[in-house]
């Protein structure tokens, strides 16, 4: 749900409300926190029981349970796990109810991770290709990480850090050929893509999409 309740909704209920959100707040707080923590690179997170008040995500926590997140791990994928995750621990919070004290956030260690946009998708060359790859897996189901390719729409629904050239152009492809897609980023680091789907097509892996479609080496992606 999408919208914040208003407090005299909230204050209807004699127990009041419960929510379970899908990070260790106070990071992550709003509506996009499993997107944001996995193109931000954290290599952790979980979901929290919380008291539910007039602010975003700002109420007194119940419980938490915290899990590692994968390195090929997709926001999809986390989603699923949290979600059980999440279900066990608000039949946990419900069960010892009566017994738990709903404990304040500390707002000062607090980050925030706004609904997501069309753009936040736009990939930025110029960023490490580590960057880039966290907002790959982070950025799905939407708005997905894209870029411009023969003026037409590339999604890249999957890539890997390859490691750091000499001297590489952002955006550039460096090698295309068979199951090799590499494309130079900033800090002179070096991304592979593994698998893609160009505007109008199915998504596939690398080697078919190089089947059928000619790349040129030093060809900019934008």
């Amino acid at each position: 749900y999408g919208r914040i309740l208003p407090e005299t909704f909230l204050q209807a209920f004699s127990h009041g409300a419960i929510n379970v959100h899908f990070s260790l707040l106070p990071k992550y707080r709003g509506a996009a926190p499993v997107n944001w923590a996995i193109a931000g690179g954290e290599i952790k997170t979980g979901v929290t029981t919380m008291q539910m008040d007039a602010g975003l995500d700002t109420g007194g926590i119940f419980l938490q349970k915290e899990t590692e997140i994968g390195a090929d791990e997709n926001a999809i994928e986390l989603m699923e796990r949290l979600s059980l995750l999440g279900a066990d621990l608000l039949s946990e919070t419900l069960v010892m109810y009566d017994e738990l004290v709903p404990q304040p956030q500390t707002n000062s260690e607090a980050t925030f991770a706004p609904m997501m946009k069309k753009e936040d998708g736009l990939i930025d060359w110029n960023r490490a290709a580590e960057e880039i790859s966290n907002r790959v897996r982070g950025f799905q189901p939407f708005p997905t990480a894209h870029t411009k390719f023969q003026g037409k729409k590339l999604t890249i629904w999957k890539s890997r850090v390859e490691g750091r050239g000499l001297r590489v152009e952002s955006g550039e492809v460096l090698e295309a050929k068979g199951d090799k897609f590499i494309v130079g980023c900033g800090q002179n680091s070096v991304l592979s893509v593994e698998e893609l789907q160009l505007e109008g097509k199915r998504r596939m892996p690398i080697k078919d999409f190089l089947n059928g479609i000619k790349v040129q080496t030093r060809e900019k992606l934008e």
